[in-house]
């Protein structure tokens, strides 16, 4: 049968039409399949890239964990609460403490509470390793951040400003005094601090240094905020800001402390028995000093 070239056009054409509308559709649906992939890439890596906010509480600690709440979100800051170790319930046979350890670089006799201060702090680290985030800011309940804190974080954990460092604290009990290594913004420098800071109310890690404390940590032999600066000890980049953004001795909750209580009282070496300790400082005192003028002679 010989079709009509009349027909045979016009079926030509319906057919052509069809393809063409076929393509536009299949471009339209590869656009928008393109576009979905594309957001949740974003969405992951920003996801990943973000930072993590944790802030460590003792469950009877209610008024604490009221202040912090108002304050983080005065700030516009969602934390994850970690339910610290409570000093009440542990006992110093726990496999991460080492007792006659602590009395020998600390020149003091471990409390639980001390104990419990820090196992806490590497709790937090292994909430987070269990995250997807590639930073974390550790907090203690008794904590005042300023109002520049959050900039400052996203700051630091800018593509360029990350290679300068694995840890950074945010505040300390002691005058500070540090060496800049880097400018943030404004008024506020990234620094290796020369002379000792206690105080870890709170910092900022990023996955590599969360690792490297659950490894070289344990067991405690001194107190967490005497052990986790040590950058040359542990192989990691400790940094400051200058000046610090946080406090953690301003508000009358942060002096009530949960640590040092009157039934708790603090007993020390005496004597010739403070020669361990008192070497242990001295020789860590001055690999501090060291480090901090190598990183700024030599910034990384």
């Amino acid at each position: 049968m010989t079709w009509p070239r009349s027909a045979i056009d016009k079926t030509d054409g319906n057919l052509t039409e069809k393809i063409h509308k076929a393509d536009n559709d299949s471009s339209l649906t590869c656009s928008a399949t393109a576009f979905l992939v594309a957001s949740i890439v974003t969405a992951l890596w920003y996801a990943k890239m973000s930072n993590c906010w944790l802030m460590i509480n003792l469950d009877r600690s209610t008024d604490r964990l009221e202040r912090m709440h108002q304050q983080l979100v005065e700030l516009g800051v969602s934390a994850i609460r970690v339910s610290a170790v409570d000093g009440d319930r542990l006992t110093l046979d726990h496999p991460d403490v080492d007792p006659p350890g602590f009395w020998r670089d600390s020149g003091m006799m471990m409390r639980t509470t001390d104990a419990a201060c820090y196992l806490s702090h590497l709790s937090a680290m292994r909430i987070f390793l269990d995250t997807d985030h590639a930073y974390a800011v550790i907090l203690e309940d008794d904590v005042v951040l300023g109002a520049e804190t959050c900039r400052l974080v996203d700051a630091l954990t800018d593509e360029a400003a990350m290679k300068d460092w694995d840890m950074v604290k945010l505040t300390g009990n002691n005058t500070l005094r540090a060496l800049p290594v880097r400018h943030i913004e404004a008024y506020f420098r990234l620094g290796v601090a020369w002379t000792r800071l206690p105080g870890a109310a709170a910092y900022l890690i990023n996955r590599r240094a969360a690792e490297h404390y659950l490894q070289r940590l344990r067991p405690m032999t001194v107190l967490f905020d005497h052990a986790f600066d040590r950058g040359w000890a542990l192989g990691l980049r400790t940094r400051v800001i200058v000046p610090l953004p946080a406090s953690g001795t301003r508000s009358a909750i942060s002096r009530r402390s949960t640590i040092d209580t009157p039934e708790r009282p603090r007993i020390k070496n005496k004597g010739f028995g403070k020669a361990t300790s008192l070497w242990w400082r001295t020789k860590n005192e001055v690999r501090r000093f060291c480090y901090a003028v190598f990183c700024y002679l030599q910034p990384t």
